[in-house]
């Protein structure tokens, strides 16, 4: 592969994974302390977020994304190419999310428009939104 197509898609990986590590930052913070309201009321649920899998599996993200952005500073600084294990993390972390993804799609949201009578339903509340979608 050419060099310069290499370190291009290098700085590219590096500022999507940045941008991802800054999103869900944002998104599991107003999950826990809930700084997007509701008709007055906070839509925060502080520790109990952790019981749902999309959370679980964002944060995994979160984490996965964070470590790559320290490993590949730590491997430009030494000309070293990025570990294994950085890469497996990151590729464990995409199933994950690509899981939870499909479970909501073909699973949750046609549940909520069968028990709720909505189908729109996983999407239209803050939280879900920004946790179904956004992520």
């Amino acid at each position: 592969m050419p060099r310069m197509c290499f370190e291009k898609r290098r700085k590219t990986a590096f500022l999507l994974n940045l941008a991802i590590v800054v999103i869900e930052g944002v998104i599991l913070f107003n999950c826990y302390f809930g700084f997007i309201t509701v008709n007055g009321k906070s839509t925060g649920s502080g520790y109990l977020m952790f019981r749902f899998f999309t959370e679980d599996s964002n944060i995994f993200l979160a984490l996965s994304s964070l470590t790559y952005l320290i490993a590949d500073l730590l491997a430009l600084k030494a000309k070293a190419s990025l570990p294994i294990w950085v890469k497996s993390f990151r590729y464990i972390a995409t199933i994950a999310v690509t899981t939870t993804a499909l479970v909501v799609l073909f699973f949750l949201a046609p549940y909520m428009g069968i028990a709720y009578g909505n189908f729109w339903l996983m999407w239209s509340l803050p939280n879900m939104t920004f946790t179904h979608f956004v992520c």
